[in-house]
């Protein structure tokens, strides 16, 4: 009798150490409140990442934007520049100097010229028949 007495005392011990220590109500209902804050916090903090990541979104498009149109303001001056270039020489080619020439071409055919009577002497040296150069 004195061994089923020890033996149903063991049990009764592991029965006992394998449930749970019992907890204070109080503390229960202070970490179920903890848990409620903590994941209110958490939906909070996730929309404003969502928040930030539009913002950031919007910043990178406006910057890109700023940046086409100044792009486009540099090209718009490159062209009335071009244009107003058009214009002057449309303006020259349309009223030819008293020459008949265009300005600015004259000075470059007398050059011109002059490059051609130099060559046509140089030739007629190098084609003497005796082969030598005057000097």
């Amino acid at each position: 009798m004195r061994r089923e007495r020890e033996l149903l005392q063991a049990k009764l011990r592991e029965a006992l150490m394998v449930q749970p220590t019992p907890i204070d109500p109080r503390e229960m209902q202070q970490a179920e409140e903890r848990i409620r804050q903590l994941r209110e916090e958490n939906q909070a903090l996730r929309g404003a990442m969502a928040e930030q990541k539009d913002q950031i979104a919007q910043t990178t498009d406006t910057a890109s934007l700023e940046g086409a149109q100044r792009t486009l303001a540099e090209t718009a001056k490159q062209l009335d520049r071009q244009s107003a270039v058009v214009t002057e020489l449309t303006r020259q080619n349309a009223a030819p100097s008293n020459s008949g020439k265009l300005p600015g071409f004259e000075a470059d055919s007398q050059a011109l010229g002059r490059r051609a009577e130099g060559s046509e002497s140089a030739r007629d040296e190098l084609e003497r028949p005796d082969g030598l150069v005057a000097g």
